[in-house]
């Protein structure tokens, strides 16, 4: 039985989901790699014509380090701080440049962003509800009828975490000066004791305020497909309802997979930043390391449509009424039903033609998802 259609109103654990994620990215990672190009792209071609001799910190180490092989210094540390100014020097004539830039990736960041995750999550959402591979043009079409309820949502999403943010730290530092103050009068003075204790707690008191970020930033973030896919006007209040007691899976659902995007665009970019340092300016180098990031960013966001389904199936039991009609007589077993339309889908015909090949996964495991 395909995937797709038998799971989409069951409940998936976390590995299910990482590994669903993945094959989803596989077999469908030319048109998911286009979208995300037509919307990244001109951004990234923007930023080579207006920085194109502005790198990244590891770039530009790789560049000092190649340089130096090439005129037989290695690591010499005189000649990497002598590199260090020329880049200094050469990066004040580039602060015009960069204030431009930077207006215009905040603008990016509003307006196209949130549109390119929408398109994204109706492309996984086309799939899922059994319509098969939708066309990119319609897919770009459709992100952009809701343009302006998800721009402001986004708008929206992004002040109220700024808001958080100043808070969580307004209260991260009135807590350490207290606890500095007590960790001092209690030790006698800024000992060794405590000078480790208080060090101990700045590092607890950090990790609970990227937690705390985390937290709201879960509780809050599905309001980009409520809003593009059910007419939400803003969608914040019901993706709060939808995450409650699920913050912890999707923290470390999450969590894996950011690590493992990150691990692997950090061994990409240090291998291939650094032949084509060796053979190529710097600037092709920026640009592997540009079309890397893109390349892998849509696993992200499947990821984070795979877990809106989901969500959508715990909590408001999206899918239930196929499920049903099975268990009452009055659908066959098998029979999916359409979540964003009104037909059923009449189930599984091993005698016909298998179209769906490369869609065809094994059964999940539905006790195994329980217990995750």
């Amino acid at each position: 039985m395909s995937y797709v259609k038998e799971t989409a109103w069951k409940p998936m654990g976390i590995s299910r989901m990482l590994d669903y994620s993945f094959q989803f990215f596989r077999r469908h990672f030319v048109k998911l790699f286009l979208i995300m190009l037509i919307f990244y792209g001109p951004f990234y071609l923007l930023q080579q014509l207006l920085l194109p001799n502005v790198l990244s910190g590891n770039a530009f180490i790789l560049q000092s380090f190649v340089e130096g092989l090439r005129d037989g210094v290695g690591l010499d540390s005189d000649v990497f701080e002598s590199r260090m100014l020329e880049y200094e020097a050469d990066a004040t004539l580039l602060v015009g440049k960069l204030l431009v830039f930077f207006l215009i990736a905040i603008l990016f960041l509003i307006f196209f962003v949130p549109v390119s995750i929408t398109a994204v999550v109706m492309y996984v959402q086309s799939v899922l509800s059994g319509e098969g591979e939708p066309l990119i043009g319609d897919v770009l079409k459709r992100s952009f009828r809701r343009f302006w309820p998800v721009v402001g949502s986004n708008l929206l999403f992004g002040l109220i975490l700024i808001g958080i943010f100043i808070g969580i730290m307004l209260a991260f530092s009135g807590i350490s000066v207290l606890l500095a103050l007590v960790v001092g009068a209690a030790a006698n003075g800024p000992g060794v004791g405590g000078a480790i204790v208080m060090g101990v707690l700045i590092v607890a008191g950090m990790i609970g305020v990227l937690l705390a970020a985390a937290y709201f930033i879960i509780r809050l973030m599905y309001f980009l497909p409520l809003t593009a896919l059910e007419g939400e006007s803003i969608g914040l209040g019901r993706s709060w309802a939808m995450t409650r007691q699920s913050f912890w899976r999707l923290f470390w659902t999450m969590l894996v997979m950011y690590l493992i995007i990150y691990f692997i665009t950090s061994i990409l970019g240090m291998l291939f930043g650094f032949v084509l340092l060796l053979f190529a300016p710097p600037w092709v180098a920026q640009a592997v390391l540009l079309l890397a990031n893109t390349v892998l960013a849509p696993l992200m966001i499947v990821l984070y449509a795979v877990s809106f389904f989901d969500l959508r199936v715990r909590s408001e039991g999206l899918g239930l009424e196929a499920l049903i009609r099975q268990t009452t007589g009055l659908e066959p077993a098998g029979a999916y039903y359409e979540p964003y339309g009104h037909q059923p889908y009449n189930g599984y015909n091993p005698s016909a033609p298998s179209s769906e090949a490369g869609d065809t996964l094994p059964a999940p495991d539905a006790k195994k998802d329980e217990r995750e």
